[in-house]
């Protein structure tokens, strides 16, 4: 049996815990790593072929696509998590709930394609502001919008068949996704000249193809995933599985937005220390971003690893799962604080070889560090318990205690980075003081409920 795979299901319900929870987890961190990767060519090729004004578009386009994604992502969180149920209780529903998912998605990104056509100009003009990056923006919007409906579906196929525990299918996705990039990039923007708008536009075309291959994947292999046989009838539409699919992931998208909100707050009070602060704080974040962004994947293969399980109506072997997940990931914060007070300066000096900015970092990764082995534990469990059912109860205490990192961070006395290191600290080990103690209620009382019901 091997996890990761075609036949990951096996290993998901009866391998070894340890090893099939790390044949799950690599290719999630390689894609996570690769899809780094896929930003930086991007860049890369604007920079080169569009210069300045191109690099501010993408810049400027970023949060807005940061929050979108965090949106869409309430349907790929669903359809992940309830395919890895179906697939572990095998009843046939997994399809039915994979193609509702991609409807509901392909919805969302109908309308926003609509809204942002009909409303171009006025969204142009504040999102350039006073740069003079209007009409590359302009360019830009309108294949974008264009085409947004498919990096919005083929984000669900790929959870879809993460799901089923075939993980290593997205790495296969990613680097045929880096490969067309690297052809179409360079065709759209340089040899037909298209230029911002040739970035758009290849990210489009790429996404479409993607979505394609995802889509003969799982219907291909079908047999092999566990899904059984495709009929007429699962491609009805059902809101009953799109009232599933939001209630499981809508809650857990809803706290991810909260984190992200805190940590806008926290960049607002380190600004008020000067530039050389805030570029300090934008080096330790990239570092922070790049390790434990790939790493938290291995949340995602215990989440997959547990909705199987339970799926199965295996209670014992769901709780052992997340027992080592957590073990795993507290493990590594304590690593990533290691390599934080040893070895941080001459990561930071990877990206700048001012002091004042190097010193900013390392007062503030001085603080900061001490967050990593909470903050990796808690975002583990807080994947275990939404793995079992949509956790109203954990996301709502997550969501809190994001309130209590603002609330700290505007009151606390001291120096900027003192408050940034108050905050998040107290915010991080309250959240995950306050999720050890739902556990009874979040998990183990959520597996007997979902067990019994599956039952009925």
């Amino acid at each position: 049996m091997s996890a990761g795979g075609l036949r990951g299901r096996d290993a998901i319900l009866a391998g070894p815990i340890g090893s099939t929870l790390v044949s799950l987890a690599w290719p999630l961190i390689a894609t996570a790593l690769l899809g780094d990767c896929q930003n930086f060519i991007s860049f890369f090729w604007i920079g080169r072929l569009n210069g300045t004004a191109g690099l501010a578009t993408l810049s400027v386009m970023a949060p807005v696509i940061t929050v979108l994604s965090l949106i869409a992502g309430t349907a790929n969180t669903g359809v992940q998590l309830l395919t890895a149920r179906k697939t572990g209780e095998r009843d046939g529903e997994a399809i039915p709930i994979m193609i509702n998912g991609t409807y509901l998605a392909a919805s969302w990104a109908i309308a926003v394609s609509i809204v942002g056509l009909v409303l171009l100009g006025p969204i142009t003009e504040q999102l350039a502001g006073k740069l003079e990056i209007a009409h590359n923006l302009r360019s830009y919007l309108i294949p974008w919008f264009v085409f947004y409906v498919f990096p919005v579906v083929s984000g669900v196929a790929v959870f879809a068949v993460n799901g089923t525990g075939w993980t290593r299918f997205g790495l296969i996705q990613n680097v045929v996704s880096i490969g067309l990039l690297f052809i179409l990039m360079p065709t759209f923007v340089g040899l037909f000249g298209l230029g911002i708008a040739g970035v758009a536009l290849s990210d489009g075309v790429s996404d479409a193809l993607l979505f394609g291959l995802a889509c003969y994947a799982l219907y291909r292999f079908r047999g092999d995933l566990g899904l059984g046989k495709w009929q007429r009838s699962d491609w009805k539409l059902s809101f009953k599985w799109w009232r599933a699919i939001v209630s499981v992931g809508l809650y857990y998208q809803l706290a991810r937005a909260m984190d992200v909100i805190g940590q806008l707050v926290l960049v607002r009070v380190i600004m008020e220390s000067g530039k050389a602060a805030i570029a300090g704080w934008g080096v330790m974040m990239q570092l922070i971003i790049f390790t434990t962004g790939p790493l938290s994947c291995i949340g995602s293969a215990m989440g997959i690893m547990i909705a199987q399980n339970v799926g199965a109506g295996n209670e014992p072997r769901a709780v052992a799962c997340l027992r080592r997940g957590v073990m795993y990931l507290f493990g590594l914060g304590v690593l990533l604080f290691l390599l934080a007070t040893f070895f941080s300066e001459p990561a930071f000096r990877i990206f700048t070889d001012d002091e004042a900015t190097i010193a900013s970092a390392r007062a503030t990764i001085d603080l900061v560090k001490w967050v990593f082995p909470s903050v990796m534990t808690s975002s583990a469990l807080l994947r275990a318990y939404t793995a079992v059912s949509p956790n109203k109860l954990g996301n709502m205490l997550s969501i809190a205690c994001g309130c209590v990192v603002i609330a700290i961070a505007s009151v606390w006395p001291g120096t900027p980075v003192q408050r940034v290191g108050a905050a998040w600290i107290t915010g991080s080990y309250l959240r995950l003081t306050v999720l050890i103690i739902a556990y009874p209620w979040s998990f183990k009382r959520a597996i007997r409920n979902a067990i019994a019901s599956r039952q009925l």
